[in-house]
Order: structure tokens, then C-alpha cells, then sequence
């Protein structure tokens, strides 16, 4: 049982991961400097791997895989 809620906190953390890249896409999209540009997207890339490797880490913790 808490091998599922490990899996399913690891995938949710995934989409949240994706969200947040699309999500920086968008901004450095809209973003009128190109210096900015990098700068954004660069901040909500780290930001998606840092929810990313939480996620996969409460995936070892509770389901060690």
C-alpha cells in the first residue's frame, strides 16, 4: 500500500515537473530581452528538476525502487 502512494507522489510530482517547464516556456516566450529570456527559463528548469527529485526521492523512500 504505501508502495502505491509512492508511485502515485512520484508521478504527480512529474506533471508538476512538466507544468512547471511549459510553464517557463511560456514565460521566456513573452519575455521582450533575449538576456531575460535565458534567465527565466533557466530559473523554472531548475525549479521542475528540484520538484522532480524530491518526487523521486519520496518514490525510494517509500517504495525503494
Amino acid at each position: 500500500m504505501i508502495s502505491r502512494l509512492g508511485d502515485v507522489l512520484y508521478w504527480l510530482s512529474c506533471i508538476i515537473a512538466a507544468g512547471l517547464t511549459v510553464f517557463g516556456m511560456m514565460g521566456a516566450a513573452r519575455e521582450p530581452s533575449v538576456s531575460n529570456q535565458y534567465w527565466v527559463f533557466g530559473f523554472f528548469a531548475v525549479l521542475a528538476f528540484v520538484v522532480w527529485l524530491i518526487g523521486r526521492a519520496i518514490r525510494y523512500v517509500f517504495s525503494a525502487k
